[in-house]
């Protein structure tokens, strides 16, 4: 998120610096913030997701946190598939949000739901903004479905060229709910002999692969036959799958915001969801949302699949999806971090303090923090942007 936000900055609304957070590994759990390093001349700190938030608490620079869901505390069986040190790291994570000067849910969902998790939060001090779709989907569609299909096969090997395909875009964790979609698959097969599942990005966890392979077994679905798995890819290609599919399938049981849908409309395609989380706030009228049973998505899924092309839906579509454009996200941060800055100016906060804390002060500066887990093991960790 954070590169996305940059890349539609103009260069004087503010400069950005590097920011890095100390840590310490813990077997099982990753890793724990242990303090931040901050440069000089900042005068906002900017965490881009809830990893490193207990870092917050020995700054006192203004600080902002993006939210993006709450899943590690709400999702039953996320919670139950991670070791239980990760979980008691990220439980510590979510209720230190409360040293945050303000908080960015991405929907009013997670607004919502931030209230029930972090202690003493008030109204005042949450703003929500959207996540941005990538321009490159909200521009006009570059051909037919046809030429699409011909180079969507001519990238990803088993894509076959006439069978319909249904597509979903995310990772493997429980709250995807990927048993669903199989069976879905398996459901519409007795009509669709040739249907595919093209299955967009990493599995998260290589027992997440394993779950979903296991489930395919057990529903005779094979691997590069009936279900394509491809890891990420680039946009251009992202926009391809989505314009030469036939329809957006997400049977997933929690969602903060959701963005792979509004993709799937940006380009024209057909989505069907389950009526959970965000969904039901982005999605509204814009696709079919039914509750994720096998009985509800396959009727929903044949109705898209059966349906004619409706250019006139997919021109609408497109033009609500143009209310979701990153230059439109960063412009909203960028109002927040400018009023926090002149807010540290005013009282004094942007001077500078230790190097066990941070090195901060200066005009609206803003920094990225940001914590991926470190293959070497070590305590430092990388930029945030």
């Amino acid at each position: 998120m954070g590169r996305e936000l940059l890349s539609h900055w103009a260069p004087s609304d503010l400069a950005w610096r590097e920011a890095r957070i100390r840590r310490v590994r813990v077997p099982l759990a990753g890793y724990i913030p242990t303090g931040t390093i901050i440069p000089r001349a900042c005068a906002v700190a900017y965490l881009p997701h809830i990893w490193g938030a207990s870092a917050l608490g020995r700054i006192r620079l203004p600080s902002v946190v993006t939210v993006h869901d709450l899943g590690c505390m709400e999702c039953p069986a996320d919670r139950a598939s991670a070791p239980r040190p990760w979980t008691w790291v990220m439980e510590r994570e979510v209720r230190a949000l409360a040293h945050a000067s303000r908080l960015v849910a991405v929907s009013d969902f997670t607004r919502t739901r931030l209230f029930e998790h972090v202690p003493g939060l008030i109204p005042g001090r949450v703003s929500v903004i959207h996540h941005g779709v990538s321009d490159s989907l909200l521009e006009s569609a570059s051909g037919n479905r046809a030429r699409n299909r011909r180079a969507l096969t001519a990238a990803i090997p088993g894509v076959r060229s006439r069978s319909r395909l249904m597509v979903y875009v995310g990772d493997e964790a429980p709250r995807k709910n990927i048993p669903l979609l199989l069976e879905t698959l398996r459901s519409l097969k007795g009509r669709y002999p040739t249907l595919q599942l093209l299955k967009i990005g990493t599995a998260l966890t290589a027992s997440g692969r394993q779950r979903t392979l296991n489930h395919m077994k057990r529903l005779r679905l094979g691997p590069g036959r009936d279900v394509i798995f491809t890891e990420t890819i680039p946009d251009p290609l992202l926009a391809i799958c989505y314009r030469a599919s036939d329809v957006y399938v997400s049977a997933s049981l929690y969602e903060g915001f959701g963005l792979p849908p509004l993709e799937a409309l940006a380009s024209g395609l057909p989505v069907v969801a389950t009526r959970r989380g965000a969904h039901v706030e982005l999605l509204r009228h814009r696709a079919i949302l039914v509750e994720p049973e096998r009985s509800a998505m396959v009727a929903a899924v044949r109705c898209e699949l059966e349906m004619p092309y409706r250019p006139r839906r997919v021109d609408s579509l497109r033009a609500e999806m143009g209310l979701y454009r990153w230059n439109r996200t960063a412009a909203a941060y960028t109002e927040l971090f400018v009023s926090l800055a002149r807010r540290s100016a005013g009282s004094g906060l942007g001077a500078a303090e230790s190097r066990q804390t941070h090195r901060g002060g200066g005009r609206c500066g803003t920094e990225g923090i940001e914590g991926p887990e470190d293959p070497n093991g070590t305590d430092a960790s990388e930029p945030g942007f």
